[in-house]
């Protein structure tokens, strides 16, 4: 059996950033490759990976970003990309990667958090990780006015002109929350942009706000709003929603001025956040902002 290699930050080798993306093609059924071409792919995320004869068959990554709890900014690390090749694992080189990003990351950051299923848990606790429950935050609409004609366009990632647009927005953006928001995560929105929202992500040209969102079912999820100065919630709602529209669900914390009665619910879902130390995740009830989840 041919000893491993260990390797780091090799996003500029195309043999090694391939392999990467065969990997978690095949583990995750997702691709970096339209990231990376379209520059999205910058310093704040590094690939931790074994290779064996230049081919990846394990790998840990990291996304440095800042979080905004509370108000108050903290430097963070997000673990992610968490994967092994089938025929290599039960070798502990997850383990062992997951070290080695601990130990590097450790003096660098206030916290350290990921997103994992249930049946992770164990893997990660053993780390000194602990899993904290999310919440879901939602409005529920008798009457509101809709008005859909004009002023809000699909975006393109793919078209220039709309690349620059969010590239602007995006660079001057205001967090989405001051409860919990997130800064200099620009990456991870961007692969967003390229693999998950493609359809789905809108510009309201004045005063420039970007929107993430979808309906179905009467049901407006939204994703993200980003804007670069302060706004009204219902200024957007009339904007996007459907007269049909009865209720509205954040996949963030939202935080604004207009907002009444919004509720609140324990969140369903497959992912669980996990948290190194806790203590530092001074929260009690909240949402991880979905488009700044690695």
């Amino acid at each position: 059996m041919n000893e491993l290699n260990f390797i780091c930050d090799y996003k500029r080798r195309n043999d090694y950033r391939q392999s990467f993306n065969s990997l978690a093609n095949k583990v995750f059924g997702i691709d970096f490759e339209k990231w990376y071409e379209k520059g999205f792919w910058n310093d704040r995320y590094i690939c931790y990976s074994f290779a064996d004869n230049g081919r990846i068959v394990s790998n840990v990554s990291i996304s440095k970003i800042d979080l905004i709890i509370n108000g108050a900014e903290k430097k963070a690390t997000q673990i992610g990309t968490v994967m092994t090749l089938a025929e290599y694992r039960n070798r502990g080189l997850a383990k062992k990667l997951m070290n080695k990003v601990l130990t590097d990351c450790a003096d660098a950051c206030d916290l350290i958090f990921l997103f994992a299923n249930n049946d992770s848990a164990s893997f990660y606790t053993q780390f000194g990780f602990d899993a904290l429950k999310e919440s879901e935050y939602f409005i529920e609409i008798e009457k509101h006015s809709a008005d859909n004609n004009g002023g809000v366009r699909r975006l393109d990632i793919s078209n220039r002109a709309d690349a620059l647009i969010i590239e602007d927005i995006l660079s001057m953006r205001l967090p989405v929350s001051k409860a919990l928001g997130v800064k200099n995560a620009q990456h991870i929105f961007n692969w967003y942009c390229c693999n998950v929202f493609k359809d789905n992500l809108y510009l309201i040209d004045d005063p420039g706000i970007i929107t993430a969102y979808n309906i179905k079912d009467n049901i407006l999820n939204i994703y993200d709003i980003l804007c670069r100065e302060k706004i009204l919630f219902y200024d957007v709602l009339k904007k996007i929603a459907t007269k049909k529209v009865d209720k509205v669900i954040f996949h963030f914390m939202p935080d604004f001025h207009d907002l009444q009665n919004i509720k609140c619910n324990p969140l369903a879902s497959e992912d669980v956040l996990f948290v190194k130390p806790s203590s530092k995740w001074n929260i009690e009830k909240f949402k991880y902002p979905m488009t700044a989840q690695a």
